[in-house]
């Protein structure tokens, strides 16, 4: 294994966790593992994509704390390192935690960074932060504005080949739409 193999399995286990495929993406993770233990040999690049990835199983698995602390290991190292793709990634994935925690300082944030570090074809970066910001437009009934971010996600999930995203669109556009009719009924 190289530098590089590591990254790519870092990489690999990165999608793996985000398609829910936990036992491959932990596999790649090990493997990394492996070698970095055998030849006291560690790659930032990896250990980024190792992270995002374990936050993303820890996220699925609803331990919101310790997925927010992968995320936040795995920007830190990657702005150190000056790898922009990853930290844009990592810091969407934090902007999805603080919407859940609803700390929307940290939300908005995480969400113009992400966008800055982001060039159009990060499709990772770009699916995520805007389907939080959809979320965020459609939460507070401006559907217009969500209706655009919900495109630019899906438009970059599909480019990137990302069928959870798109899973993940189609059930918050759902959820939302439902929970918006609920609240406007209610109110009547």
């Amino acid at each position: 294994s190289t530098s590089v193999e590591n990254k790519i399995l870092g990489q690999i286990a990165f999608h793996y966790a985000r398609l829910g495929k936990t036992e491959a993406a932990t596999a790649a993770i090990d493997k990394v593992r492996l070698y970095a233990s055998q030849v006291a040999y560690d790659s930032g690049a990896a250990v980024c994509w190792i992270n995002l990835a374990e936050g993303i199983i820890e996220h699925y698995s609803a331990n919101t704390g310790k997925a927010r602390s992968k995320w936040e290991r795995s920007r830190a190292v990657a702005q150190s390192l000056g790898l922009r793709e990853v930290a844009a990634i990592a810091s969407a994935w934090l902007a999805l935690s603080s919407y859940l925690a609803e700390n929307i300082e940290s939300f908005e944030s995480r969400s113009i960074e992400s966008i800055r570090l982001s060039d159009e074809e990060n499709y990772s970066a770009v699916s995520r932060v805007s389907l939080n910001v959809a979320l965020c437009f459609h939460y507070g009934d401006d559907t217009s504005s969500a209706r655009a971010w919900y495109t630019r996600c899906r438009l970059a999930a599909v480019r990137d080949g990302d069928e959870a995203t798109l899973a993940a669109l189609m059930h918050s556009m759902g959820w939302m739409s439902v929970s918006s009719k609920r609240n406007q009924v209610l109110m009547e």
